[in-house]
């Protein structure tokens, strides 16, 4: 139960991370509106789970080009990897 609890904070963190990243990228005049809001969306459906850091993740997510699911997948594993090795 502790570890779905950890799991949402991280998603918490992450989506709220995300959104003022993308805020800044719009308001740069980096992407448009569409483009965030499709970000948004996309990274609503993210089950992969995330790294330690979850506003690297963010970060990581809202620079990326318009990923498909396994690039998105292969980001975060490798963070997870880092993570892990970072512990031992």
């Amino acid at each position: 139960m502790r570890e779905l609890i950890n799991e949402e904070a991280k998603k918490d963190l992450f989506i709220n991370a995300l959104n003022e990243e993308l805020s800044t990228l719009e308001k740069s005049g980096r992407i448009s509106s569409e483009q965030a809001e499709e970000k948004r969306k996309s990274a609503s459906l993210i089950e992969t789970g995330f790294s330690d850091d979850p506003k690297n993740d963010a970060l990581l997510f809202s620079v990326a080009g318009i990923a498909g699911e396994k690039e998105l997948i292969d980001i975060f594993s490798k963070n997870k990897s880092k993570e892990n090795k970072k512990r031992k």
